[in-house]
């Protein structure tokens, strides 16, 4: 009998006639396609599809304060629907006030319809700010805009973040990470590689929401250690309230019922500000977008301070003023309030929101916007 010699069938035809062998580039459009999908469409469909309620006088809830990918979908719907867009820290967003007695929605009130939005977030100083415009908040444009400038991060160079020790400062996945970052800001090296993905690849600030909202702020391996017998899918299908809700009530208790002392504050002057500086550049870019800025500086709580930080304080007052004369924008600064509207050093109670309301309507900055929301409500109406 004639010998048959065994054949490989991992080589050659035999091989082949079973299995799908890719050329290399049908491999490299493979791994494209993929990474397209991962990267690209997989961000935008959920962009699409997850819900979002933007109801009267929304705010982003204190507690995403840092998933920007949210506050992103806030801004883009913001700039679609309002004229007038409220940027700025804790103060503007409303710390001590619910929904309906913020800033943005005193003026809402005095105008008698609904010009402006409250895209402020709580700990928002300058240079956060100018990341966010820079990456989350591209859509502010053609706006008027009330920005916020709160001296409060120039009390110290630890909040002004021109000091050389460590410091943990608010929003740091908003900083510079690598050219311009702040001396203080000592996060490790793969971190801050975190935050630069997180910038420039919508997929991983997405993946950021959902760790923060779904899974509460954990990975998926400690969610599921710690969750064995949960379905993480169920997770993804729930219902997420991104508006404000725990403060539901406005707070009646000033500064001195809660023993707070006075302060010896020595203010950093503007010219040797890292927050100012940052400040400007939020005004440039802003100003680039072809928005009409106008400046609210302050309010400070007076009674709070010495008489010398009080006289230091006035000081710089005078300087900000003169600077962003010399920058041609208008700047209203936070009247004098009584010391029972506020509740600490710079956080006003609802009375003292609707002083510094009744102040900014009589500049009549928001004029213009009302008249162009009665015209589209009455363009709106005819179709």
């Amino acid at each position: 009998m004639e010998n048959i010699k065994e054949k490989d069938i991992f080589a050659g035809e035999e091989f082949s006639s079973n299995a799908v062998r890719l050329t290399s580039r049908e491999i490299i459009a493979a791994a494209v396609m993929v990474v397209v999908a991962l990267f690209l469409l997989f961000p935008m469909t959920w962009r699409k599809l997850e819900p979002f309620d933007y109801g009267k006088n929304f705010r982003i809830a204190e507690k995403y304060r840092d998933d920007y990918w949210a506050f992103q979908s806030w801004a883009d719907a913001a700039c679609k629907k309002y004229p007038v867009i409220f940027l700025g820290d804790s103060v503007i967003w409303g710390m001590y006030s619910d929904n309906e007695s913020s800033l943005p929605t005193k003026i809402n009130a005095a105008v008698g319809m609904d010009i402006a939005a409250n895209l402020a977030i709580d700990g928002l100083h300058s240079l956060a700010l100018k990341g966010l415009l820079e990456n989350y908040a591209t859509g502010i444009k053609n706006k008027t805009v009330v920005l916020h400038f709160n001296p409060l991060w120039l009390n110290s160079p630890e909040y002004d973040l021109s000091g050389m020790e460590p410091a943990r400062p608010h929003h740091p996945r908003l900083l510079p990470q690598f050219i311009g970052k702040p001396k203080s800001y000592d996060e490790d090296f793969c971190a801050r590689m975190d935050v630069v993905k997180e910038k420039t690849v919508p997929f991983f600030s997405l993946l950021n929401h959902i760790r923060l909202v779904y899974f509460g702020n954990s990975d998926f391996k400690e969610w599921m250690t710690e969750h064995p017998y949960s379905n993480p899918v169920k997770e993804l299908l729930k219902k997420v309230d991104y508006c404000e809700r725990e403060k539901n009530k406005n707070s009646v208790v000033c500064w001195e019922q809660n023993n707070i002392t006075k302060q010896n504050w020595t203010w950093i002057p503007l010219e040797q500000s890292r927050q100012w500086s940052a400040f400007l550049e939020v005004l440039a870019l802003l100003k680039k977008n072809g928005n009409k800025v106008m400046v609210l500086a302050g309010p400070i709580n007076k009674h709070m301070l010495t008489d010398e930080s009080r006289a230091q304080y006035e000081q710089l007052q005078r300087a900000i003023t003169e600077a962003l004369k010399n920058q041609g924008v208008p700047c209203v600064l936070a009247p004098d309030m009584p010391s029972e509207v506020y509740a600490d050093a710079s956080h006003p109670l609802e009375k003292g929101y609707s002083i510094i309301a009744a102040a900014l309507i009589k500049t009549g900055v928001f004029d213009e916007a009302a008249r162009q929301a009665i015209s589209r409500r009455v363009a709106l109406n005819v179709k």
